[in-house]
């Protein structure tokens, strides 16, 4: 009795062992949501992970945060660009490339002046808009050994429409680095989906 006792709490103790609980968490970054669900045979938390990821990509692309790396090269300072920073502008660049000029990352003065990123947008004019359009077209800058180098000064980048889905990725691929190979993240409707839950069926998003 005492043997078919001991196994059978063996047996409880190895299967609890290897019950692979979902690591689910929520929070607001980049001014929307995220969303991060995964399952790992070790149940790690990554949650600090994630939180320096998202730091990281704040500090180098927020257009809300006066001291972010692309709000001091708007200011025409002396920055050295990281590989964040690169790589969203190298991404936006392709997308204006691809859209032949639809999709646009200079687009910033506009923005602004019609009071999409802050209050107090301008009362405009076609005479207006056609005097800020100068400092619009992503022809008109470039990164060049770690600087971004501007036809104008006046000129401002945003990244905004592309960050979401690069950190998305980011989370992705540091999961993939820690061996997690089935999970959803979801930063603000940027989706990145790997393999499928343990029971065998398919995320759903929605």
């Amino acid at each position: 009795m005492r043997k078919t006792l001991l196994f059978l709490l063996t047996c409880c103790f190895l299967t609890g062992c290897n019950t692979v609980e979902k690591q689910q968490f929520f929070g607001t970054t980049q001014g929307s949501y995220y969303s991060i669900i995964y399952y790992d045979e070790q149940n790690r938390d990554f949650s600090s992970d994630f939180d320096s990821i998202f730091k990281e990509i704040e500090n180098t692309l927020s257009l809300w945060d006066e001291n972010s790396m692309i709000r001091k090269v708007n200011r025409n300072e002396d920055v050295e660009l990281n590989q964040i920073f690169v790589d969203n502008f190298n991404y936006a660049m392709r997308a204006a490339e691809l859209s032949e000029g639809y999709f646009d990352p200079t687009v910033g003065p506009l923005v602004s002046a019609w009071g999409f990123h802050f209050k107090g947008g301008m009362k405009m004019s076609p005479e207006i808009v056609d005097s800020i359009r100068s400092l619009v077209g992503y022809k008109k800058v470039r990164v060049e050994d770690g600087k971004v180098i501007k036809e104008n000064p006046n000129m401002t980048l945003d990244f905004n429409a592309v960050a979401q889905g690069y950190t998305a990725d980011m989370i992705g691929d540091f999961l993939l680095s820690q061996n997690v190979d089935d999970f959803l993240v979801d930063i603000g409707g940027e989706i990145m989906v790997r393999g499928n839950k343990p029971n065998g069926k398919f995320w759903t998003v929605g």
